[in-house]
């Protein structure tokens, strides 16, 4: 499944991370739904919550796709987030072939169809947790979802998850972290050295490259996604100064 990283990656840059976010798990729903010929899909994502003063993680609805009516809707979101619940504390992907005969048939009362009562839920995971959950349920066009939709659907997941992670770290550079980042940097080598740090280009680009990994290691990015996010950050880079030369040169 790692294969398709970089191509998901590439489908959530044409998603325009720039969007609202949920605007672009809206579209991710829409996509899976009509993909995999579903009725309904269900974007659940972990929210924390104060309960007798703990703070524990509650998966709430932030997106979905759906054909059923809103009294369906109202019925069925018991079963979703029943099933949702399972595969956060699982950590697994769930096929559900009928839920009439599986253990979740008693969550809650929904419109029972015929020939097509089937789920597949996907875990939605970002630096090794889960944040989330993407249900679908109600085939159209068969008795019931099969292996193959299942896997489709975790790539779905992980499109989710880069868009997240992509967005996340956009709003950290239009926050100006990295200015931030690197003023700090060059205060703390002003105090080591008592020196003026110039606009040296090389001298600069190594006091970036540290802050950008220091801010990003704090915010809790393992080193294999710190390098994912650099050179994707490179990339968006490239791209911009190609954009900025050709309008420099008169070109469309």
């Amino acid at each position: 499944m790692d294969n398709f990283n970089p191509k998901l990656t590439a489908l959530a840059l044409v998603l325009n991370v720039e969007e609202n976010i949920e605007d672009i798990f809206r579209k991710i729903a829409s996509m899976s739904a009509h993909q995999l010929r579903a009725r309904r899909c269900l974007i659940l994502l972990s929210s924390p919550q104060e309960l007798k003063g703990e703070i524990t993680d509650y998966l709430e609805v932030f997106a979905h796709y759906d054909e059923l009516s809103p009294l369906a809707d109202q019925e069925i979101i018991k079963l979703d987030q029943a099933i949702a619940d399972n595969v956060a504390a699982t950590g697994k992907p769930l096929l559900i072939k009928d839920i009439t005969r599986s253990s979740f048939a008693s969550a809650a009362s929904y419109p029972k169809r015929s020939n097509n009562n089937s789920f597949i839920a996907a875990p939605i995971i970002l630096n090794q947790q889960i944040i989330g959950v993407i249900n679908l349920s109600f085939p159209l066009d068969k008795k019931h979802f099969e292996p193959l939709d299942l896997e489709i659907l975790q790539l779905f997941a992980q499109q989710a998850a880069q868009s997240l992670q992509i967005f996340h770290l956009q709003g950290m550079l239009k926050s100006r972290f990295v200015a931030m980042a690197v003023t700090r940097e060059i205060a703390e080598i002003q105090s080591e050295h008592s020196i003026a740090v110039h606009p040296y280009p090389p001298k600069l680009a190594k006091i970036v490259a540290k802050a950008f990994f220091k801010e990003l290691t704090q915010a809790g990015f393992g080193t294999h996604e710190v390098i994912e996010i650099a050179n994707e950050v490179l990339n968006l880079l490239q791209k911009t100064l190609n954009k900025h030369k050709n309008r420099l040169e008169g070109k469309d």
